[in-house]
């Protein structure tokens, strides 16, 4: 064995470098990504590599990669686009989904409250209901309804017809009750009937 084939013959260089001998000495020929004497030190790419304004380099070992910041797809590199969330209907059924840059709201609809993500709780059915007669209005779960059991008439009074005065939405159908009166949203609409009516109409 002659005495420039001992120079590389404990195979000094690391991360896969290949050792070249020379004249009285040795040295490594690092891959990409590495450096040093035996390309033991990582390079970081990220103090120089440019990706795109919306992304984020991240320095891994040999190497580097452009991540899209969250809300965005792309190379990272050279593009990062914004992704609709809204395509995926991400709000609830009784909510608007609005598209940002990056990100989306969910807004419960007028006359419902919540995150408008998981909830969307219509609170108002009796708000702008008055039951006839003393009786109380109750909520249901897409109503309302008066209770008139403690309602100050008798039977000798003529029901009043409430539905007259048109109390109900322009999409909803007024349905007549003893001392009081209900609104119901019609097919393909959904809300408390009084000042909400929301959908598609089928």
């Amino acid at each position: 064995m002659s005495i420039g084939q001992a120079w590389c013959k404990d195979q000094p260089c690391e991360n896969s470098g290949v050792c070249v001998e020379a004249t009285g000495g040795r040295y490594c020929v690092c891959k990409g990504g590495w450096e040093g004497d035996s390309c033991e030190t990582d390079v970081n790419e990220c103090k120089t590599v440019e990706c795109h304004p919306l992304a984020t380099c991240e320095n891994t070992a040999g190497s580097y990669s452009c991540q899209c910041d969250e809300g965005y797809q792309g190379d990272g590199l050279e593009l990062c686009t914004d992704i609709d969330e809204c395509l995926t209907s991400p709000c609830h059924q009784f909510a608007d989904c609005t598209n940002l840059p990056g990100n989306y709201t969910c807004t419960c609809f007028p006359g419902y409250t919540g995150d408008g993500l998981d909830s969307c709780k219509d609170q108002t059915f009796c708000k702008d209901v008055t039951c006839q007669h003393g009786g109380l209005c109750f909520e249901t779960r897409e109503s309302y309804q008066c209770n008139c059991t403690l309602c100050q008439y008798s039977s000798i009074s003529p029901d009043i017809d409430e539905c007259l005065t048109s109390p109900c939405h322009e999409f909803a159908d007024c349905i007549n009750t003893p001392g009081s009166h209900r609104c119901s949203c019609k097919a393909g609409y959904t809300g408390n009937g009084v000042s909400v009516c929301k959908g598609t109409q089928i």
